[in-house]
């Protein structure tokens, strides 16, 4: 019990953590997919829910992620863990010539 309070809220481990333990939608499993899959394809309007950093299976995979939360769509549709790490803040640093 002590080494899960250790564990900071914010932290990826955390949040895999509370994505394991969500409850997977009643009914049909290939219907709610395809209609999650269409919902999560579709153009959002809402700029806060759509980030710019790929999610770790798409930037490991070299494939170009829509980054949409909680899960993008290649993740969705390949039944993968899609996370993202937040930054830490640090810009890269330009090479003067």
């Amino acid at each position: 019990m002590d080494v899960i309070r250790r564990i900071p809220r914010d932290s990826v481990v955390s949040r895999v953590h509370q994505w394991l333990r969500a409850t997977p939608p009643s009914g049909p499993a290939e219907e709610v997919t395809q209609t999650e899959f269409k919902a999560t394809t579709s153009k959002r309007t809402d700029a806060a829910a759509v980030s710019h950093i790929p999610c770790r299976a798409c930037r490991e995979s070299g494939i170009d992620c829509d980054c949409q939360k909680p899960r993008c769509s290649h993740c969705l549709h390949e039944q993968l863990l899609c996370f993202y790490i937040p930054t830490t803040g640090a810009k890269r640093r330009t090479v003067r010539r």
